[in-house]
């Protein structure tokens, strides 16, 4: 896995270049998720398409997770 990535478009970039709409849900999001560099050990939100529904793109959790951690709740790491 990748320990770092960066996000330089904005939502609607993505939007229009991916042919995908914004999926929230009931989260709002209160800025754009655009970073110069994510630190995998941060967990910062980044947009992914997801495999289900690749006409959407949805923020999701983003990270490593320490070897001496289980599963995937935030709450843990």
């Amino acid at each position: 896995m990748c320990y770092s990535t960066r996000i330089t478009r904005k939502a609607e970039e993505l939007e229009k270049h991916y042919l995908v709409t914004k999926l929230l849900g009931d989260r709002v999001l209160e800025e754009e998720l655009v970073y110069n560099h994510a630190n995998g050990f941060s967990h910062p939100l980044l947009w992914i398409i997801p495999q289900e529904e690749s006409t959407h793109i949805t923020p999701s959790l983003w990270g490593i997770i320490p070897s001496n951690k289980l599963g995937s709740d935030k709450a843990l790491l």
